[in-house]
């Protein structure tokens, strides 16, 4: 049998060993290995999440990486889309259009497709939209939307074959895929080969000021390699003949980086604002160990503040909820250390997650009526990006009288 994990030495842009470790959490199985109505489970084993700092190249990343044929092989749930998604990959579309210059017909690809909102947006655009995820409901999703897919890792094999098949590509887009991924070298080359002399990649990534200023530390997770920023991509990128245009902040989930790349020789000017972001990142130094303490003394006094909310209410006789069940919430709720009896359900709006149990704990995941039958006093909203839709969605419960709570950057009742 073959190795559920495997830990590198050395970083995995750049090949440096003066790899230091920054911060350690609570060991978990992946997220996404819930366990089964029938006790079965993916991945039991608990996994080391640990996050390190390449003194190199200044890469933040994770050295123990899970088999990602486990991981997104038979990743068994993409979430259904949210309004906020919905509404996110609509305006991306127009945006990578305009910033590509697309024609009808021109072939845009979509690395770690997922649920399909931009593979549709592109299609409603007149763009010949092809999906790249290793996953069967990746593939389903492409398949409902009537895009093409290919069920596999992005590699350079892989690459020639849709070159082959379809012509070189004018758009090529990753949304939170390239810090999932291992091997950022093959992808790097695959994209090089298939991507047209003018064309353009758009990359959105988790935006590493915005998880440490907010103490996100349930963004660490199995499924998340790497945090990137502009700076280290920015080298990463002219050592594999890319070439980085821009880099922004969005606010989508509570905190986006969006990188905007073309080929060495491609036509395209640098944006006027990438030095000054590129500087922003210096004078934060994330290329040093100092924001990283800081960000895990912030992290031990949330989880005390947490925990302490969670026992009062607690011990006033109250159920405790969640709401969110995801890799995020694996590693929160590992970390601070609970299990049925302090977290008594969560609540998740994907039916396919219904029954089952959360990885490695005996925390029960259930449908939204448990709101209303089973009446906890207090739901913490670990899906937190969508606090303020799930709080407005939750007014009938509040009205009559449980509360919400909001965690981060600090635990607030609402």
């Amino acid at each position: 049998m073959s190795k559920i994990w495997t830990h590198r030495k050395p970083c995995r842009l750049c090949s440096s060993r003066k790899v230091i470790p920054l911060l350690k959490f609570a060991f978990t199985p992946p997220g996404t290995s819930l366990i089964q109505p029938d006790g079965s489970a993916l991945v039991g084993e608990k996994i080391p999440l640990i996050v390190s700092l390449c003194e190199k190249c200044h890469l933040v990343q994770m050295q123990d990486v899970v088999d990602p044929g486990l991981l997104y092989q038979t990743y068994p749930h993409i979430g259904p889309p949210t309004p906020e998604s919905e509404s996110h990959y609509e305006a991306y579309a127009h945006e990578a259009a305009e910033r590509a210059r697309l024609k009808s017909g021109d072939v845009v690809i979509d690395i770690g497709s997922g649920n399909g909102l931009l593979l549709k947006a592109f299609l409603k655009l007149g763009m010949k939209a092809i999906g790249v995820d290793p996953a069967a409901a990746a593939q389903e999703a492409s398949k409902r939307l009537g895009a093409l897919h290919y069920r596999d890792f992005f590699s350079p094999n892989l690459a020639n074959d849709i070159k082959n098949d379809h012509g070189m590509a004018a758009l090529i887009t990753a949304n939170y895929t390239l810090g999932a991924v291992d091997n950022l070298h093959a992808v790097s080359a695959g994209v090089r080969f298939l991507l047209k002399q003018e064309g353009v990649m758009f990359i959105e990534e988790p935006h590493l000021l915005d998880l440490l200023t907010q103490n996100e530390f349930d963004r660490i997770h199995h499924e998340r390699l790497s945090f990137l920023t502009a700076s280290t991509m920015d080298s990463f990128f002219r050592s594999t003949l890319l070439h980085l245009l821009d880099a922004q902040r969005i606010p989508f989930r509570s905190g986006t980086l969006r990188l905007t790349v073309q080929r060495s020789d491609g036509p395209h000017v640098v944006a006027p604002g990438l030095p000054a972001f590129l500087a922003q990142e210096k004078a934060a130094n994330l290329h040093l160990a100092e924001p990283y303490n800081a960000f895990a003394l912030r992290v031990e006094t949330l989880k005390t503040k947490l925990n302490h909310l969670v026992s009062d209410f607690k011990g006033k006789g109250q159920k405790v909820a969640g709401y969110g069940a995801s890799s995020r919430t694996t590693t929160l709720v590992h970390e601070c250390g609970w299990n049925q009896d302090t977290l008594d359900f969560i609540i998740d709006d994907d039916p396919a997650k219904h029954g089952c149990r959360l990885a490695g704990t005996d925390i029960p995941i259930v449908s939204a009526k448990a709101l209303s039958e089973r009446k906890p006093g207090v739901v913490l909203l670990f899906a937190h990006h969508h606090a303020n839709r799930l709080v407005k969605q939750l007014d009938p419960y509040r009205k009559a009288g449980g509360k919400c709570v909001t965690i981060f950057p600090a635990p607030i009742v609402v």
